[in-house]
């Protein structure tokens, strides 16, 4: 339940063995570029002396074609410069080696140093704490969970709907991105938290057909009250309508049509296409005008040209003008 802030520090392992593994390789890298620099400043020392065997090289042979030195000063000569050019190829390679451990001991030296400062574990961002595990003085491996930290700044909330809402949502520009309402009960009190729809799940859910789907709290920070594990109710705008109106369900016959009351108070069959479902009530187009009376109330007689009579209304209905006209029906206005 506790609320913590990024980096500030949440548990420390013993790091004795850590700080010991550093400090060795440590000694251990400045040892290796120390013999790395001897190698390389006796190298320097070995180029200069096969300067001067290669001299002595030169000399020897014009002394020996005017006969002032024997053969066997010659081949002296020339033992000595292989001997150095020997000795200079093996300081070179000695310096190869070093270098490649040097780099080796620098890579160790990195890795344990990375290790002591795992042996701090800190917040990567705000949140709060639950789930905790860790004790002082327990023995933690690799795989032990010590705790959970729950962002903050990432509250979900997780929600379901119809395969029919759903296909609708997809045709008004689909569902991720769209604005949302997280509303939470508490009490007597309703707390109201504007989202924004992340993400959906990448299956259908088998058992309703339905596909879930994840809001993200916008704007939430630790003083947030909500918290993981909460029941809220999810309010997602649906898709808009365009020269549609809303009716009682109960208005459309055989789905697709529905009647209407004339001004001679007659019942005129409109055909309508139903749009969507909502609870008790139904989206319709069709040949509907502003001001029309829907008949939402049904009866065995209802038929095109019945003549009814509105309740309510204080103009009695017009009196049939034949015998044979249909029989006066009561209804209510919609």
């Amino acid at each position: 339940g506790g609320v913590v802030s990024k980096d500030d520090l949440l548990l420390v392992i013993d790091n004795f063995d850590y700080q010991a593994a550093v400090e060795e390789l440590t000694a251990r890298v400045a040892e290796t570029a120390a013999s790395r620099q001897a190698e390389e400043n006796s190298l320097v020392r070995d180029r200069e002396m096969l300067d001067v065997r290669r001299r002595e090289l030169a000399r020897a042979e014009r002394l020996q074609k005017r006969g002032n030195v024997s053969e066997a000063s010659l081949d002296q000569a020339r033992l000595a410069l292989s001997q150095q050019q020997l000795t200079v190829s093996r300081r070179a390679a000695s310096i190869k080696t070093q270098t490649a451990r040097l780099t080796q001991n620098q890579v160790a030296l990195r890795r344990a140093k990375r290790d002591l400062q795992r042996t701090k574990l800190v917040a990567p961002f705000d949140g709060f704490v639950s789930g905790v595990a860790a004790q002082v003085g327990k023995r933690l491996s690799l795989s032990d969970q010590v705790g959970v930290l729950v962002a903050s700044h990432a509250l979900e909330a997780r929600g379901h709907l119809p395969a029919n809402v759903y296909g609708r949502l997809l045709a008004d520009g689909g569902l991720e991105g769209r604005p949302a309402q997280i509303r939470w009960q508490v009490g007597d009190s309703d707390l109201i938290y504007d989202a924004r729809v992340g993400r959906i799940t990448s299956q259908i859910d088998a058992a309703s057909g339905g596909i879930l789907f994840y809001a993200v709290l916008e704007n939430s920070d630790s003083s947030i009250a909500v918290r993981p594990g909460a029941f809220v109710e999810i309010r997602l705008p649906d898709r808009k309508y365009a020269n549609t109106v809303k009716i009682s369900a109960n208005a459309v016959h055989d789905s697709d049509h529905v009647f209407v009351v004339t001004d001679q108070n007659r019942l005129d069959r409109r055909p309508v296409r139903v749009l969507a479902r909502t609870g008790n009530d139904v989206i319709v187009s069709g040949e509907i005008a502003d001001g029309d009376r829907i008949v939402l109330t049904r009866f065995t007689q209802i038929a095109q040209d019945v003549l009814v009579r509105v309740l309510g209304e204080e103009t009695k209905a017009p009196v049939p003008d034949k015998p044979s006209a249909p029989k006066v029906a009561e209804t209510r206005e919609g």
